[in-house]
């Protein structure tokens, strides 16, 4: 299991590489083989099915996002602020590495049945964990307990998400995610706080620039 989660991890990391700047969703498991180096007949026992990789992608991303969470929650001065960071954060990572944006396939039931057996368990936990967090955060920061704000929150989420990336907004610009922040305050009914200062986002987007710097020339190396 050892290897495989870690021949899990490197594909994904060759596939992010692959979908960078892409709109739309056209990479087949024959297209890692070469910037893998990894032979056709591994890849494809390793992702029986095209939709494997989708769904492996979907777990990987779910996994850096939480590992963000909890660092920013050790770091922000409240559990708001460290909310209204980490949904930056998940904002200018999209951005700056221009992924692609996961959230224009999924969820998507008929993605999800067309995996094989061991990837749809392994993205159905990871998608639990992952949705079983947000709602916990959302649902507890949220002014309103009467009101359940969780889905109105997460469709704001995923439409900026998209909407930035159709536009490609700059990543490095601080009045993106002070716009972005203040949008998830009032939708949170928390219209008495503003967010992080843009002098806090500024810092935050010079230490992530910072913080990736080395991932980057270990990819090109």
């Amino acid at each position: 299991m050892g290897d495989w989660n870690k021949r899990d991890r490197y594909l994904a990391q060759v596939a992010e590489r692959l979908l960078e700047g892409e709109k739309s969703f056209t990479l087949r498991r024959s297209h890692l083989v070469g910037p893998s180096g990894i032979s056709r007949g591994t890849i494809y026992n390793h992702y029986p099915q095209e939709a494997d990789l989708i769904l492996a992608l979907c777990r990987h991303r779910w996994t850096r996002s939480l590992e963000q969470a909890e660092l920013l929650a050790n770091e922000a001065s409240s559990p708001l602020d460290a909310f209204l960071l980490h949904q930056c954060w998940l904002l200018w990572d999209q951005r700056h590495h221009q992924r692609f944006v996961l959230q224009r396939l999924m969820p998507n039931p008929d993605v999800l049945a067309a995996g094989s057996s061991q990837h749809r368990d392994a993205y159905t936990q990871a998608h639990r964990a992952h949705n079983d967090a947000y709602r916990q955060w959302v649902s507890a920061l949220s002014e309103d307990r009467a009101f359940d704000r969780v889905a109105l929150v997460g469709s704001y989420i995923r439409g900026s998400l998209i909407q930035c990336d159709d536009d490609e907004r700059c990543a490095e610009d601080p009045a993106l995610y002070d716009q972005y922040a203040y949008g998830l305050c009032q939708l949170m009914g928390r219209s008495d706080r503003r967010g992080p200062s843009l002098a806090q986002i500024r810092d935050k987007l010079a230490q992530w620039r910072e913080e990736c710097e080395p991932a980057r020339l270990r990819a090109l190396a």
